[in-house]
């Protein structure tokens, strides 16, 4: 985490994002998005920045979603890259194909697409998940667009952005429960936030350190220790 903006009750998480955005350095930066940041204002501001991004598109784009989806056919069959990649894992199996086009706007000069500053290249991204028991499988095809040009790059960077959620979101509620908390008055919920990241932090290197394979296991025998035994510990 290396920035937060309080979004009061007469914000919104757009407004969050610009704020972000203009605290951080950007330069050779890849910045991914979730679908409520997909605004064209938003990608300006990345490029403006010397930044690339990566963003999904869904419903609230929905033209610019039709238009990255009219690309994936025939027509264009010559143009398109396909990479794949499996993982097994937790009881299923994880297929996810990812088609790409570079450049698509010199395919079709008349793309509603030329509104996204910087944006050189659209991918769609299809995950087939099967599990092992049943052998029953879910399928979900999503939409991307991005101002880098390199295919497998952007595959990479997909599948960490959501490395955010599992490591740090995730792990905030399970091992705080912050989305249980009660802590409302005033600026105490946004304070407690910051130290559970920073406890956060502290415990993931403290992990790493003893080579632990349970958070949990790890966090109560912490509990159990003096500041001065775990800071002995050189993090």
């Amino acid at each position: 985490s290396l920035a937060q903006v309080y979004i009061s009750t007469k914000s919104n998480e757009i407004n969050a994002i610009r704020e972000i955005l203009k605290a951080l350095d950007l330069r050779d930066s890849v910045i991914t998005i979730d679908a409520i940041g997909t605004q064209t204002e938003i990608a300006k501001a990345v490029v403006e920045k010397e930044g690339d991004y990566i963003l999904q598109v869904k419903d609230n784009q929905k033209l610019t979603k039709e238009e990255v989806q009219s690309f994936f056919c025939p027509l264009y069959d010559a143009h398109i890259v396909h990479q794949e990649q499996k993982d097994f894992g937790h009881g299923r199996i994880e297929t996810r194909t990812m088609s790409s086009i570079v450049d698509p706007l010199s395919l079709d000069p008349d793309s509603t697409l030329d509104k996204w500053n910087g944006l050189k290249s659209i991918h769609m991204m299809t995950r087939v998940r099967t599990d092992k028991k049943t052998d029953k499988s879910t399928s979900e095809t999503t939409f991307y667009i991005s101002s880098l040009t390199d295919g497998t790059e952007v595959f990479k960077l997909i599948r960490e952005h959501w490395a955010v959620e599992n490591k740090l979101h995730y792990m905030l509620d399970m091992l705080f429960r912050e989305d249980y908390s009660t802590k409302r008055a005033g600026n105490a919920a946004q304070n407690m936030n910051i130290i559970n990241k920073i406890n956060l932090t502290i415990i993931q290197r403290l992990k790493d350190k003893l080579k632990a394979t349970s958070t949990l296991r790890l966090r109560k025998k912490l509990a159990r220790m003096t500041p001065e035994e775990i800071f002995e510990m050189e993090l």
